[in-house]
Parts: C-alpha cells; sequence; structure tokens
C-alpha cells in the first residue's frame, strides 16, 4: 500500500457525497408464492451474501440483482427514531461494483427459471467493509436486498438488515484530515531524531510524504512546513527515554483517529526514515516496536516491512542491533527466543533458495549467520 491512497480516498469524498441523491430506493415486493432465504455469512473481514429458496415468479427474462444500502448515511449517530435516508454503497474495488457504478452483481434469468427452487446456494460478490466508503464510519445499518427487473421496474425479493462495522468514514477523514497529517510528521520527525540527529536523507523522506500530504495545495504544504520545522525544532533535544514516551502518545491519538489505510501509510513512512541512511539504530528499532504496538494494524505487515528494508541496511548495524532486527524480547525465556529464532531461521533460509544472486540473496545469506549467532547465545 503506498501513500498515495489518502489522495485517492479525498477524491472519493466528493464522488461518494455526490452520490448520496443517486440510485432508486424501490421496496415493492414482487410476485413470489413463498419467502425465499437471504443470508449472509461472515469470513475473514468478509460478508459473503447468498440467496436460497424459491425464485421470483416473473414473465420473459429478468435480472436479478444484488444491492446494498447504508439505511441511515447521512447520520453520524443511529438512534431508533433516525429517518432513513438510504445510499447504495460502492466499492474502491472495481471489480466488486456492478457495472462499474455500485457494489453488488447480477445475473440475468431466463423464463424458464421462474417461480424454480434454486439448487444449493445462489452466491454473490464479497462486500468488504474495509473497501466500501461511507460518510461516518462506526457499525452502520446496512441493508443487503436482492431484486428483480419487470416491465422496466425493479421488485425486492428479499431483504437482510445487518449492523457492520465500517472503518471507511469519509467525513471522519475530512473532520480529522489536519490533525492526521499534523501527528504523522510529527511522529516522522520523531522517528528520524531516535539515533540522536535527522540527517538530510532522513529529512528528504520527510519532506517527500509532507509534499503528497499537501496534494498541491499551497495552504496545507505552509502548514506541514511549518509543523516539520517546529518539530526538528523540538525533538533535536530530546532523549530516547523522551522520544519514546512522545511516539507513545502521539501514536495513540493517530490510532484512535486515522482510518486503517493512513495507519499502514504510517507504517511505511517510519520503516522508510529508518532505512533512508542505510542503518538500522537501536533506537529507531525501539521506536518502530512502540508504534507498532500502539498502531492497530496487522502485526505480519510490520514483519514484512522490515524484511524489505533489510535489503538496504548495512550489515554491522543489523549486527549492533541483533535482538531488535530479529524481533527478540529481552523478557523472553531462553527457551522461547530459541523457538522465535528457529523460526526465522526456517523463514529466511526459503527465501535464500527463492532469490537470484544480488543483493537479496547476500541478505538473507547475512540473516542467517546473525540468527546462527543468536542461536548459540541462547544455547542454555
Amino acid at each position: 500500500m503506498g501513500y498515495l491512497a489518502i489522495m485517492f480516498l479525498k477524491g472519493l469524498v466528493g464522488g461518494v457525497s455526490n452520490s448520496s441523491s443517486s440510485g432508486t430506493y424501490s421496496p415493492t415486493t414482487g410476485n413470489t408464492s413463498t419467502t425465499p432465504t437471504l443470508g449472509v455469512e461472515v469470513k475473514d473481514g468478509a460478508y459473503l451474501p447468498y440467496f436460497s429458496g424459491k425464485l421470483p415468479t416473473f414473465s420473459g427474462d429478468t435480472v436479478l440483482k444484488m444491492t446494498a444500502w447504508d439505511l441511515y448515511h447521512d447520520t453520524k449517530n443511529i438512534t431508533s427514531s433516525s429517518e432513513k435516508n438510504p445510499m447504495p454503497l460502492r466499492s474502491t474495488i472495481n471489480e466488486a461494483n456492478r457495472n462499474g457504478e455500485y457494489w453488488g452483481a447480477q445475473d440475468p434469468l431466463s423464463e424458464k427459471y421462474s417461480g424454480g427452487t434454486t439448487k444449493g446456494r445462489w452466491e454473490f460478490v464479497p462486500f468488504i467493509p474495509a473497501s466500501i466508503p461511507v460518510l461516518y464510519s462506526g457499525n452502520r445499518t446496512i441493508l443487503f436486498e436482492l431484486t428483480y427487473s419487470q416491465n422496466g421496474k425493479w421488485y425486492v425479493v428479499t431483504s437482510k438488515k445487518m449492523s457492520i462495522n465500517m472503518p471507511l468514514g469519509l467525513k471522519d477523514i475530512e473532520e480529522n484530515a489536519e490533525k492526521t497529517r499534523e501527528i504523522f510528521l510529527k511522529i516522522g520527525v520523531a522517528v528520524a531524531f531516535a539515533d540522536g540527529t535527522a540527517d538530510k536523507d532522513e529529512k528528504a523522506v520527510i519532506k517527500t510524504y509532507a509534499t503528497k500530504l499537501a496534494n498541491d495545495e499551497d495552504e496545507i504544504k505552509e502548514k506541514l512546513n511549518k509543523i516539520m520545522k517546529s518539530a526538528l525544532r523540538k525533538y533535536k533535544d530530546y532523549d530516547s527515554s523522551q522520544l519514546k514516551q512522545e511516539i507513545a502518545e502521539l501514536t495513540e491519538e493517530y490510532d484512535a483517529i486515522a482510518i486503517e489505510a493512513q495507519k499502514y501509510i504510517l507504517a511505511d513512512f517510519c520503516y522508510d526514515i529508518m532505512a533512508a541512511d542505510k542503518e538500522a539504530h537501536p533506537n529507531e528499532l525501539l521506536l518502530l516496536k512502540e508504534i507498532k504496538k500502539q498502531l492497530s494494524i496487522d502485526d505480519k505487515y510490520f514483519e514484512n516491512l522490515a524484511d524489505k528494508k533489510l535489503v538496504n541496511i548495512d550489515s554491522s548495524s543489523i549486527e549492533s542491533s541483533r535482538e531488535e532486527m530479529l524481533g527478540i524480547d529481552p523478557k523472553w525465556s531462553n527457551k522461547k527466543k530459541r523457538e522465535h529464532l528457529t523460526s526465522e531461521f526456517k523463514k529466511w533460509n526459503s527465501r535464500l533458495n527463492t532469490f537470484e544472486e544480488g543483493d537479496k540473496r547476500k541478505k538473507a545469506q547475512e540473516m542467517l549467520d546473525l540468527i546462527g549467532k543468536a542461536l548459540k547465545d541462547y544455547e542454555s
């Protein structure tokens, strides 16, 4: 995931807001001899709608369509007295959208299937909340609706309401945009000072991200430049414990207001700063560990980032930061450390066998040597 995702999401704010009046909500019951079943199975963060039972009774050919609506899309805090104002939802994954418009799918039906019974389950495209923008994040009342067309009109076959946590709230992004940008840059500057100084390569990374965050808007660019200069003055006199405390507080605040995509971008940002000078200073790795602790994203993502950045890190700095680089917690018993190192050895040995000759293969061998030394230290 790249940091241009912020700009992409920013563009969607206008797109989704403008579409709130489009789409037609017509809960008209069609001709069905029995009430069919619309189920939704939840698996690995995705909602999988399916249909079983009787198909609608219709004449001529028709289309069976699945749509999802946010029933109270312009209401932040939904109550029992909230007025329904449904909005059809669309996904940032274009393949999940019907004809490039709204999330869902449609299947043509021949008249020979009219009033028939489905064999097994009629499955539809997965509904993935993390990829579907709404105006306000949090638990939203989502209506899955199965409809069919007849004589130019759409009729509801069956529907199902669910409360689903929708993390991609575009109004929340707008409201918190200035604060998230400020905290984002402050965290980056603090990481740059982890080794005592923020060198030109680290500053260059921060400026690059700041430019992308400004998105060619001069007013935002000027504000970010002031924030960056202020943070550079502030953190140059901080010791390692002060930086760790600052990072913990800033990341906790960022995690509370940022959307998921922005959290992954922050992880990218911090690791890019760490690797900018081609050294992995112990204090940098400790701060990255603190960010990982406070940021509610997949730990595997951090592990993959660390592995990618290792290719450009000087071997001597890896040796001096061995435990931090290998993900060893000093509080672990020797037995647990050996188990962890054995797992790391298998991972890097597998990579060694897949990499061609070059920097990646060389770095994999260096990691295996480092793990081997560490295993000897924890034999007893």
